[in-house]
């Protein structure tokens, strides 16, 4: 089996340096019938894509992300520090001679890790209702909104939140709102028994690097769309274009909602959708936030056929954590969002304004390091279109100098300022203006670290918040 006969079968030449009874194993016509069969005279017990993870009945799908020589080097160390039955990656270019390691294209690789999974892992989602979510803000409001509407169901949500099964948080893997491949669909597999409803957030990442795999939704939420992950996406076409891969996710009659407000985005969408509002009066204040009613009328469309929920469960319902957290502190009230967008800062700064009139409004806030800098002066520019004043601190400034990344936001601030690179000292300071006013500490929400120089030190802003409020630590 030569050269030529892998070219003229589609297959890729760089796979020559393997041994021939690998494959012979691997490459026939038929290939997934025959990782099928390595898997069982293998005795292989696990799929894995996470080196430190596998073992010698293990197949490893290691997955290159930028394909270069540093990548290959790294590749190398870690392979050699590993177990597996079979390694497989995704780049076809040769970087070792083991005749356990086997290089295909992205389209090869891919195939084959689906089928390696669904023979390990079979999957049986017949009776299961999908549910997903994506857009730039609000997924992890609605998706939490529709655990709550769904709570007599047995329901998986995945997302922001972590892994949470009937409403109880399971893990939260990595730290990453999608969840590899491989992970969700083992995770998927070892609940499909106990479940009713599996609702997750689907985002511009996770569609762009298949993470979803050949999942398929009975009804997907597009909450809007704005700027963010540009230093990802590098243009606001391609973000959209990534995000527009929902529609590879849907079964034959399945539908997609948008909020009925978002009329832009329909139209850029250009294909059928349905539109959605909410008319219902609400005592909740986390719902009268245009946004929130935008959410809750997503949650109820995507879960009426599951659930049929009165006005007062409806009133009942709460805001997940880290998002529109109200709490009153003598005459003043801090609100803790999880807004870390343009588009979401002053979205929240507006409803703040509109709800606690004749207050002035406090608005705390950093960016990201080593994330879109083109984001930094729009913050800066929502925050003071309807806050008195701003306070700028540090936001996961990861390995760049927190310090800079405030420089970065201070020409687009036109009102009062003071800046703090010390998150806590920055909020320690908030409260001692307070004065019967609002303050807003938007951008981490629920997140419980701060990550700084690449280490995730233990922090939260809620705890901050009740600590100084003279509340136990949570």
């Amino acid at each position: 089996m030569g050269l030529a006969w892998l070219k003229a079968n589609g297959l890729n030449p760089a796979l020559q340096f393997l041994t021939q009874p690998r494959l012979s194993l691997i490459l026939q016509p038929h290939p997934m019938t025959d990782i099928k069969k390595f898997i069982l005279e293998n005795d292989i017990q696990s799929i894995e894509w996470l080196v430190q993870e596998s073992t010698s009945h293990s197949i490893l799908f290691y997955h290159f992300l930028n394909k270069t020589q540093e990548d290959i080097e790294k590749f190398e160390k870690r392979i050699a520090q590993g177990e597996f039955a079979l390694c497989i990656t995704n780049f076809d270019h040769p970087s070792s001679g083991s005749d356990k390691i086997l290089h295909l294209n992205d389209s090869e690789y891919t195939k084959l890790k689906l089928s390696a999974l669904n023979h390990v892992y079979p999957l049986n989602l017949q009776s299961i209702s999908m549910l997903g979510v994506t857009g730039t803000n609000g997924k992890t409001t609605v998706v939490n909104l529709c655990e709550q509407l769904l709570s007599e169901k047995k329901v998986l949500s995945i997302g922001t939140l972590g892994v949470r099964l009937n409403a109880q948080l399971q893990e939260q893997k990595n730290l990453i709102t999608s969840l590899a491949y491989i992970d969700l669909h083992k995770l998927i597999a070892r609940e499909q028994m106990n479940l009713d409803v599996i609702c997750m957030e689907l985002t511009s990442h996770g569609l762009e690097q298949g993470r979803y795999g050949e999942l398929l939704f009975d009804a997907i939420a597009w909450t809007n769309f704005s700027q963010d992950h540009l230093d990802y996406h590098k243009s606001m076409d391609a973000y959209f274009k990534s995000k527009m891969l929902i529609f590879k996710h849907l079964k034959k009659d399945a539908r997609v909602f948008v909020p009925q407000s978002e009329k832009d985005l329909v139209d850029k969408i250009n294909q059928d959708v349905y539109l959605v509002d909410c008319n219902l009066k609400l005592a909740n204040p986390f719902f009268k936030a245009k946004y929130n009613k935008d959410n809750l009328a997503l949650a109820l469309s995507l879960t009426q056929e599951l659930v049929e929920p009165d006005v007062k469960s409806i009133e009942n319902l709460q805001p997940p954590e880290g998002r529109f957290n109200i709490f009153s502190y003598e005459n003043s009230f801090i609100v803790v969002d999880y807004a870390h967008t343009p588009d979401g800062l002053l979205s929240i700064c507006q409803e703040i304004r509109e709800n606690f009139k004749g207050k002035k409004l406090i608005t705390l806030f950093g960016c990201g390091g080593d994330r879109d800098k083109s984001k930094r002066p729009l913050m800066g520019k929502a925050a003071c279109q309807y806050s008195d004043k701003v306070i700028l601190t540090s936001d996961n400034p990861r390995f760049e100098d927190p310090q800079k990344i405030i420089d970065d936001i201070l020409p687009a601030i036109t009102i009062p300022f003071e800046n703090y690179v010390d998150r806590e000292q920055a909020i320690s300071e908030a409260f001692k203006q307070l004065s019967s006013h609002v303050l807003l500490i938007a951008g981490k929400g629920h997140e419980n670290y701060i990550d700084i120089a690449g280490v995730k030190e233990e922090y939260s802003d809620i705890s901050t918040v009740k600590k100084l409020m003279g509340l136990k630590k949570c």
